[in-house]
C-alpha cells in the first residue's frame, strides 16, 4: 500500500489546526460579538457553539500534529463538532428563505460551506480514539449542559424563529446531541473503516490513530 509522504500529512494537520483556530476567532469576535455583551459572563462558554467546536477540532489536530492526544478532548471535539455542524446545516435549510435572502446569502453560503467541512472534520476523527470513562462523562455533560443553557437561559444563536418553532428546534438539538454521542462512541469501537476510503482521509486517519496520549489527559 502507497501512503501519502508523513510531511503532507503533517501539514494537511497543520492546516486544519490553523484554519480552525482562525474559524473561532471569527465566531467569537465577529458572529458572536453582541451575544456576548448580552450574556452573563459565566454563561460564556455555551454562546459559540461552532467556534468552540471547531477550536476543540483544531485543538486535537494540533495534538496529532506533535504525535500527541487525550481521550477527553478527541470525544468532546468528535461529539461538538458533529452536532454542531449538522444543526447548523440542519437550520439553514429549515429558515433558507431568510439565511440565503440576496443581504445574507453570501456570508451564510460561506458559513454553509464552512461547516460542511466541519462535518466532514468530524467524521475524519471517528475511530481514531478510545472512549475513556471521563472522556464519555465529561463530553456527555457539557453537551447537555449546552442545551439547557441555550433553551432555557436563552444563549442559542439567534434565528428567525417562532416561539412553536424555537421549541422544536430545541427539541431537535437535544435529540442531536444524544445521535452524536452514541454515533461516535459507534464509531469508536468500528474504527469508521468506511471513512478510510479517500486516500488523502485515510492517511489523516492514520495519523490520528497513532496509539499516544497525553498523561493525565485521559
Amino acid at each position: 500500500m502507497v501512503f501519502l509522504n508523513p510531511k503532507t500529512v503533517r501539514r494537511a494537520l497543520l492546516i486544519l489546526a490553523l484554519a480552525g483556530f482562525l474559524s473561532f476567532l471569527y465566531g467569537v469576535f465577529f458572529y458572536h460579538a453582541g451575544q456576548f455583551a448580552e450574556t452573563n459572563l459565566f454563561l460564556w462558554p455555551f454562546v459559540p457553539d461552532c467556534p468552540l467546536a471547531a477550536l476543540l477540532v483544531a485543538a486535537v489536530f494540533l495534538l496529532s500534529y506533535f504525535n500527541r492526544k487525550s481521550s477527553v478532548l478527541s470525544f468532546l471535539a468528535a461529539t461538538a463538532s458533529l452536532k454542531y455542524s449538522l444543526w447548523t446545516l440542519a437550520v439553514l435549510f429549515a429558515f433558507s428563505d431568510y439565511f440565503f435572502a440576496p443581504q445574507r446569502a453570501f456570508l451564510y453560503s460561506v458559513l454553509f460551506i464552512g461547516h460542511s467541512i466541519l462535518l466532514l472534520e468530524s467524521l475524519l476523527l471517528a475511530g481514531t480514539f478510545d472512549i475513556s470513562s471521563a472522556a464519555f462523562f465529561f463530553s456527555t455533560l457539557f453537551l447537555f449542559l449546552s442545551d439547557f443553557s441555550d433553551y432555557f437561559l436563552s444563549t442559542n444563536p439567534a434565528i428567525p424563529a417562532t416561539p412553536h418553532q424555537l421549541f422544536l428546534v430545541g427539541v431537535f438539538t437535544f435529540f442531536l446531541s444524544l445521535f452524536s454521542i452514541l454515533a461516535h462512541f459507534h464509531w469508536s469501537k468500528k474504527h469508521a473503516k468506511f471513512f478510510k476510503s479517500w486516500r488523502l482521509f485515510r492517511e489523516l486517519h492514520r495519523h490520528l490513530y497513532a496509539d499516544r496520549k497525553i498523561p493525565g489527559l485521559g
